[in-house]
């Protein structure tokens, strides 16, 4: 089949190796150019089967990345988003021996599943996506400063109690009064989809806090944008929020490690040239922030990465955004 197939088609999907996968993408290639109207010179990077449905269907659908855009068929027909639409920064990648799962989140807020794609080929499709909506969208910088962190005591705070938690195991309005950045915890223990947005004093939707498919427990900062009413959760398994108070916060003495996003409080803020070692040994995107008067990103990187990067003076925490085990040691 695999002479049939456009050059970069047939390289693309060197990781679909079941005769099934090849023979539907052999059936679907023709319409696929055509429909997709590849421009002359763009390249396709990664193809992946997936399916669409929870029961009933077989995982004969396509999805492919290019370097100008994200196509995939679905059971109404076809669908074509350019790589700019897609949010580089928040991507859900579950993958397996055998199947993975991949939710994209595009810049206007919806969220793209694809589930039981062979897990190479599915981790290609991310990873390509990624860079390309990455490099297709500079970073831009804050129209103003982010808020200051509230000044905190060296010592954790005995007030343990004061920690509000709201527990749930499906849609919901979570409201919680956050004057400004605060720490957040978030446990997920379901299979599916999750995530959790802030929603401003406004009423409006703000930041995309989490986005994953399965199983997460990770910390992170919320309420860096201004003070918020609340959290909008969806999900269809168990999960929890927590409110954490700064001085509840274990201190980043040095070496830290985790498996999700983690926020790492420097005892005082970093004065002179400092300097810490991050390595990362997951297939997703890996994001590390420094945040004090200002905020600086320190890494941006898909899939395994190990680097020297400098922490800028006055920097009161960092905030490590991923799923997969990474570890930060001051050097």
């Amino acid at each position: 089949m695999t002479s049939l197939l456009r050059p970069d088609f047939a390289t693309a999907s060197a990781a679909l190796v079941g005769n099934a996968q090849r023979q539907n993408l052999a059936r679907l290639h023709t319409w696929l150019v055509d429909e997709v109207g590849l421009l002359p010179g763009e390249t396709v990077l990664a193809v992946s089967n997936y399916q669409e449905g929870s029961f009933g269907r077989l995982p004969n659908h396509v999805v492919l990345v290019t370097d100008q855009r994200i196509a995939f068929t679905h059971d109404g027909g076809l669908r074509s988003i350019p790589l700019s639409q897609i949010d580089a920064t928040r991507v859900g990648l579950r993958t397996g021996l055998v199947n993975g799962e991949l939710t994209l989140l595009t810049t206007g807020g919806e969220a793209l599943r694809f589930k039981k794609g062979v897990s190479l080929a599915i981790q290609e499709v991310a990873e390509y996506t990624i860079h390309g909506a990455a490099a297709s969208v500079p970073v831009p910088a804050p129209d103003r400063p982010l808020p200051r962190a509230p000044r905190r005591s060296t010592e954790p705070s005995s007030q343990g109690a004061g920690q509000d938690s709201v527990t749930g195991t499906t849609d919901q309005l979570v409201r919680a009064h956050v004057p400004g950045a605060q720490v957040l915890r978030v446990e997920h223990s379901g299979s599916d989809h999750f995530a959790v947005f802030e929603v401003t004093e406004a009423g409006d939707q703000g930041e995309l806090l989490v986005n994953v498919v399965g199983r997460y427990s990770g910390t992170l900062v919320c309420g860096q944008q201004g003070p918020l009413a609340g959290f909008e959760v969806s999900a269809s398994g168990p999960w929890s929020l927590t409110l954490v108070p700064w001085g509840d916060v274990p201190r980043w003495r040095g070496h830290e490690r985790g498996t999700d996003s983690g926020v790492l409080v420097l005892p005082a803020p970093a004065q002179g040239l400092v300097s810490a070692t991050i390595t990362y040994r997951g297939f997703d995107h890996l994001a590390v922030t420094a945040h004090g008067a200002d905020w600086d990103l320190l890494v941006n990187h898909v899939g395994a990465y190990r680097g020297q990067v400098r922490i800028p003076p006055g920097t009161e925490y960092l905030v490590v955004d991923t799923t997969g085990p990474w570890e930060a040691v001051l050097d």
